[in-house]
């Protein structure tokens, strides 16, 4: 990314992503739907003094861009949150917004193994999570959540292929144990 490259962040949260990024391009875009998660970006974006960010309480399944109007966008643990179909749609619209050579960077839950061994594979899965996000997070996804966070987890071969099929081409994927990924993409070059 470069002082002329405008970003988009999907699923902004508290916006800190963003105004980390602030002092290396020209202009920020964080979308989130939460109305307090926006509100608390805006805070965020006051105290840090930044003049290039804005941040919009929006849907990002809803959000159109203009066609090659962004050079890069990230994403942060919101994508498994919509439905396969949505995802599909996000990423052809974070395609369609991305100049020739754009970037986007997921990182976000992945199930990192074949759909028929779920049931072998996910009490190590579990574990992982536990040791990444302590027992409490597990205890919270477990009994608060009733799972519903992995309601839409896709398997990571199926979403490679939905960036594929949005008109991307993934150009690294880093597994985080067997839930979760990152993953980089360009948009090809005219």
């Amino acid at each position: 990314m470069g002082s002329n490259d405008t970003v988009v962040d999907l699923g902004c949260g508290d916006g800190k992503l963003l105004l980390a990024l602030a002092p290396y391009i020209r202009r920020g875009i964080g979308i989130d739907v939460s109305a307090p998660a926006i509100e608390y970006a805006q805070r965020n974006l006051a105290d840090s003094g930044a003049e290039n960010a804005e941040f919009i309480e929006c849907d990002f399944r809803e959000l159109a861009l203009p066609v090659g109007s962004i050079n890069a966008a990230v994403s942060l643990a919101a994508l498994h949150h919509v439905s396969d179909d949505e995802k599909l749609a996000v990423l052809r619209s974070v395609a369609e917004a991305l100049v020739a050579g754009g970037l986007f960077q997921l990182e976000d839950d992945t199930f990192n193994f074949a759909p028929d061994a779920f049931e072998t594979m996910a009490p190590a899965m579990y574990r992982q999570f536990e040791e990444r996000f302590g027992s409490k997070a597990w205890a919270f996804m477990r009994d608060e959540l009733a799972g519903e966070d992995f309601e839409f987890t896709p398997y990571l071969e199926s979403l490679l292929s939905m960036i594929r099929a949005a008109g991307l081409d993934v150009i690294s994927v880093s597994e985080l144990g067997l839930n979760g990924a990152v993953i980089r993409a360009r948009k090809p070059s005219v």
